[in-house]
């Protein structure tokens, strides 16, 4: 017997998938690269109607904020 949870559970995972394969036509992840002392890997995500859309990179202050939300505070970034 499923439980109420479980039912909910397995509707909003189908309608999530539904929801991907209505607005998105491939996704491509790069391999890892070292830049400026931390790895990253690249994801770009092309869309159905539009194609890929790149976003603006960060700020250093940007990228600080985000690194402190993130508990990496600890890690410095280098100076460009």
């Amino acid at each position: 017997m499923w439980s109420v949870s479980q039912i909910i559970g397995f509707i909003c995972l189908k309608l999530h998938n539904c929801i991907l394969l209505a607005f998105i036509d491939k996704i491509v992840v790069h391999h890892k690269e070292i830049e400026f002392g931390e790895t990253v890997q690249k994801v770009a995500i092309y869309y159905k109607m539009i194609g890929y859309v790149e976003l603006p990179s960060m700020s250093m202050e940007e990228k600080e904020s985000y690194m402190r939300s993130f508990g990496r505070a600890d890690r410095k970034l280098p100076k460009n």
